[in-house]
């Protein structure tokens, strides 16, 4: 159990690391470090080079109501809702990415997420 908390939290942690200690020495930049890491960076706005870890979080969020909310399908729709909301309402005031395109794309992914959730509780 305490290992299954390490690796799955440790990875957006290690991402984490990785795109701070690049804006700190000044490296994201440099042909080695976009080779190596600029996926996880390059498409998002100086700002929000932080936003690939946050969206693995909701990510590791949603599974962990998919496994663990198992028994209450209700609560777990429910709250599957407020995590693509919560989603949702960041992306739209954040806009992280360089393209509007991508931005677009991530919102309505997040809508159809929330629609989505919101009508497997009615239905």
């Amino acid at each position: 159990s305490a290992l299954i908390l390490v690796v799955v939290l440790g990875l957006p942690l290690v991402i984490l690391v990785l795109i701070l200690r690049g804006v700190r020495f000044k490296t994201l930049h440099e042909h080695f470090t976009l080779a190596r890491y600029g996926i996880m960076y390059k498409t998002y706005r100086t700002q929000y080079l932080w936003w690939e870890p946050l969206y693995l979080l909701k990510v590791i969020i949603l599974v962990a109501i998919q496994v663990y909310g198992n028994d209450q399908p209700e609560v777990q729709g429910f709250l599957a809702m407020m995590v693509c909301s919560a989603a949702l309402a960041a992306q739209y005031f954040a806009q992280p990415f360089i393209r509007s395109r991508l931005n677009f794309l991530e919102s309505a992914m997040n809508v159809i997420s929330v629609i989505f959730t919101g009508s497997g509780n009615l239905f």
